[in-house]
């Protein structure tokens, strides 16, 4: 489990105040998922498989959903394949078993998006109904589902014009903004702390969406030339607005939260972007079915699964960014009663909602004392040995040569007791007060 996820099991563990004072205050953007995983942890328990298992069912709802989305826009076949391609995407698989809100809002988005075309082809209030609740929820999922919205906004003016204005799309519009208002004030209230870690992107980051995205850069290659076939495809069988819909909302939201992130605020992350991926495997199935001749068109789906099992392979053999199993349970089998443990940053590896924590809940044991440090001073408590745990990426984006600093911090009184372990993002080293400076031998 990495650190985001233990954030989300420690979120679903508070009470209900504790939990209000999370979604109303101190991280309301996923606020819908976090009350969900608390409800279904009091159902399923709190082991890592029962913390992701609703995101999982969350992603297999999201298929049938696109399923139904792309044969409404694109035929019954296009359909099929952009289900198939999303339940087998690297990228999908990968946040599909993640405890976070992405899956969720990938599932919100895309339901959204068929109440929307529905109601674009033949309005009722059934779907102004399911449009209203789905975007809102989409909303109180994720901020970056405001995007796609956007995008439905645009859509519809573009093809209806003044017809934008009759009072179902009026009434819809308004109720979508009245319920989403407490939200706006939760995110006012929050401020941007949050994403403060989040670094101005490069073009290259743009470069590279669709790499991540696909969950490679050979099946991001494939994928795009099929969307963009399947693009042109469509505009020339007069299905133009459908074609339109679907690549603005691929490239839109991209753009926005670019020029957002280069000149306000910081925001461009790929999984945050998750949001377009329906529209980029939507796109990429149109360009299979129209492949010329179905021979064709099947060899291209047969190699899009293919490359998309070995790169699922290989997520495996890997899952998670951060080793906070192996680190906890290193530490915990190995400590003395009167241990100190300093973790850098503080900010991230202490405190309930770090993955140490988190493990150590499971475990039903507690580890070594924490001690308060700053860098470039010796440890104020001095206990007999000391447990130096880092984050190596936080620990690298401080500098180069913040790993030795925050090392010579200790070794003044400290001699290393064992070698470096490491644990895929989580450096561990353990050390002994030397003789003399009035701990043990």
């Amino acid at each position: 489990m990495g650190l985001d996820e233990a954030v989300s099991a420690d979120h679903a563990r508070l009470g209900l105040n504790g939990l209000w004072t999370v979604i109303s205050r101190d991280d309301p953007n996923m606020g819908l998922y976090y009350v969900l995983l608390h409800c279904w942890v009091r159902v399923f328990g709190y082991s890592e498989a029962a913390v992701r298992s609703m995101t999982v069912a969350l992603a297999g709802l999201a298929v049938p959903v696109t399923v139904l989305l792309g044969k409404r826009l694109f035929g019954r076949t296009a359909g099929l394949v952009a289900g198939l391609l999303l339940a087998l995407g690297p990228f999908f698989v990968q946040y599909e078993q993640t405890a976070r809100s992405y899956a969720l809002v990938v599932l919100l988005v895309v339901l959204s998006s068929y109440f929307f075309v529905a109601e674009l082809e033949k309005p009722s209030r059934v779907t102004r109904v399911g449009y209203v609740l789905a975007s809102t929820l989409a909303i109180y999922t994720h901020y970056f589902a405001g995007l796609v919205l956007l995008v439905q906004l645009l859509t519809l003016l573009a093809v209806k014009g003044r017809g934008a204005f009759t009072r179902g799309w009026l009434t819809a519009a308004v109720a979508v903004a009245v319920l989403c208002a407490p939200e706006a004030v939760f995110a006012l209230r929050a401020g941007t702390g949050n994403v403060s870690w989040i670094r101005e992107p490069a073009l290259s980051s743009l470069v590279k969406l669709p790499s991540g995205l696909a969950g490679g850069s050979s099946l991001a290659a494939i994928l795009v030339i099929l969307a963009c076939y399947g693009f042109v495809r469509t505009v020339a069988d007069r299905q133009r607005w459908q074609a339109g819909f679907v690549a603005a909302w691929l490239v839109l939201p991209a753009i926005l939260a670019f020029a957002v992130s280069n000149f306000v605020q910081p925001l461009f992350v790929t999984y945050y972007l998750i949001v377009v991926l329906p529209a980029f495997l939507l796109l990429a199935a149109v360009g299979v079915v129209r492949l010329p001749g179905r021979a064709v068109g099947l060899i291209g789906l047969g190699l899009l699964v293919a490359l998309s099992a070995l790169r699922i392979r290989d997520w495996y053999t890997q899952p998670s960014q951060e080793n906070f199993r192996g680190a906890t349970r290193y530490i915990l089998e190995n400590q003395q009663r009167d241990d100190g443990i300093i973790y850098y940053p503080a900010g991230t590896l202490a405190g309930p909602t770090s993955g140490i924590a988190y493990y150590e809940a499971l475990a039903g044991t507690n580890g070594p004392t924490p001690i308060r440090f700053q860098l470039g001073r010796t440890p104020p408590a001095r206990p007999p040995r000391i447990w130096l745990v880092m984050r190596d990426s936080d620990v690298a984006a401080a500098g180069p040569r913040r790993q030795g600093q925050v090392k010579s911090s200790i070794s003044g009184e400290y001699k290393q007791l064992r070698a470096q372990t490491d644990f895929r993002n989580i450096t561990v080293i353990l050390y002994r007060v030397k003789r003399g400076n009035g701990g043990g031998a």
